[in-house]
């Protein structure tokens, strides 16, 4: 399979909102609380936010193309990382992989690899010392598969569901 990248142009806009819609519909998909929803309109209102982060951080849209097809997408920004916080950390220039999806029928074809090396490549051109990505933990094989590609986890947030007895009417004034 021949799998061709290139940068995102505003005609393609409506191909990247449906594989952010997809994206969405695959982390609700895999929540097993539930908790997880893509109301109608979200996947527009999240393109617009984050083609904004993309054009004021340094950031950088790609597509896969296989036989004239997009086969997938990843979207990333740079930003300094701040110091300060729980602990002082080493000021850094750091590549924020945002988003990564590929279509079902081209998972496990090489086309997450590539457009991973393609967006590290370009945070290596821009200075980046590291890259940092958050990662939906129940989305187990998205994990896995950065964990391939020499990520290590760095931050855990932890989640309790609590019983309770109130209904949504019990918060409307």
């Amino acid at each position: 399979m021949n799998i061709e990248t290139r940068e995102y142009v505003d005609d393609d806009y409506p191909e990247l909102q449906k594989c952010v819609d997809n994206l969405q519909k695959h982390i609700v998909d895999v929540d097993p609380l539930r908790r997880q929803i893509a109301p109608p309109g979200y996947s527009q209102a999240y393109t617009d936010k984050l083609l904004k982060a993309v054009s004021e951080k340094e950031g950088k849209i790609y597509f896969a193309v296989c036989d004239n097809k997009i086969a997938g997408v990843i979207t990333g920004s740079i930003s300094p990382e701040s110091p300060g916080g729980t602990l002082e950390v080493i000021p850094t220039k750091t590549g924020w992989v945002r988003e990564l999806y590929v279509y079902p029928e081209y998972r496990k074809k090489g086309i997450g690899t590539v457009l991973m090396s393609v967006l590290e490549n370009y945070f290596k051109v821009k200075d980046c010392k590291v890259i940092l990505l958050n990662i939906f933990a129940p989305n187990k094989e998205s994990h896995d598969f950065y964990v391939l590609k020499g990520y290590a986890d760095r931050d855990i947030t932890m989640i309790k569901e609590l019983e309770s007895n109130w209904v949504q009417e019990d918060l409307d004034p």
